[in-house]
């Protein structure tokens, strides 16, 4: 498995420095519906959208979460592009949001290359966007 990347329309691709956990769930899909009920009891149920939620764990040392943090700068709510692995093909993008908030999970602190480094559990939540789409006559 390749490396992840993201990119805005206005930049080029920012590859991240390590890849996902197997643990993690790029298949994800959840289901908004619009549930009615009739003063007699009568109900209907109607689906309203059916969009891509995956969430994507990684286990990265202190340095390398830094590009993390970068990435959530850089996105600020606004919808980007996410490809899960650079090396597939061919490659699945995704036009996503990311969750709001930063919030990495301090694991312990273990050697790297020699060297005692703080580790941490990020899990990037992703939230897919319907792509800007033209009508024609």
């Amino acid at each position: 498995m390749g490396l992840p990347a993201y990119y805005l329309s206005s930049l080029p691709s920012t590859s991240l420095p390590v890849s996902w956990d197997v643990i993690s769930n790029p298949y994800a899909v959840t289901r908004e519906q619009v549930l009615l009920e009739t003063g007699r009891g009568i109900t209907f149920e109607y689906e309203v959208f059916t969009r891509r939620t995956p969430t994507f764990i990684f286990t990265v040392s202190a340095s390398q979460l830094a590009v993390f943090q970068t990435m959530h700068d850089a996105v600020v709510g606004s919808a980007f592009y996410f490809i899960p692995d650079v090396d597939a093909s061919p490659q699945d993008l995704m036009h996503v949001r990311k969750e709001p908030s930063f919030l990495p999970e301090p694991i312990g602190v273990y050697l790297l290359n020699g060297q005692k480094e703080q580790f941490f559990k990020y899990e990037l939540r992703l939230r897919a966007e319907i792509t800007a789409a033209s009508i024609l006559d």
